[in-house]
């Protein structure tokens, strides 16, 4: 998986350019070597980036509606990863603000 530099500038420059679209952001207790682009029913959401230590991996969809949570939990359950192993917070771009990630 591509190891994203998401600084926030480039966070506030996806917000700017996507006022419809959402930041997915899974946090891991534990490093994983879990890859979202792996899975084409999570591809299809958006942009998946993760960062080098393997604890983070972030969503980018073009939609509010591109992400399906409920799909996602069922591909981390499959993966042995259940909700005591990870925290998710979505983040609307429509003025939220930028999150610190």
């Amino acid at each position: 998986m591509e190891a994203a530099a998401m600084t926030k500038q480039n966070l506030f420059e996806f917000a700017l350019n996507n006022l419809n679209a959402e930041l997915v952001c899974i946090k891991f207790k534990q490093p994983t070597d879990f890859n979202p682009n792996h899975y084409p029913v999570l591809k299809k959401m958006g942009k998946w980036t993760g960062n080098k230590a393997q604890t983070v991996v972030i969503l980018q969809t073009r939609k509010l509606d591109d992400y399906k949570e409920d799909v996602l939990v069922n591909v981390l359950k499959g993966e042995k990863l259940y909700k005591t192993d990870y925290d998710i917070q979505t983040f609307p771009m429509g003025g939220i603000g930028i999150p610190n990630i």
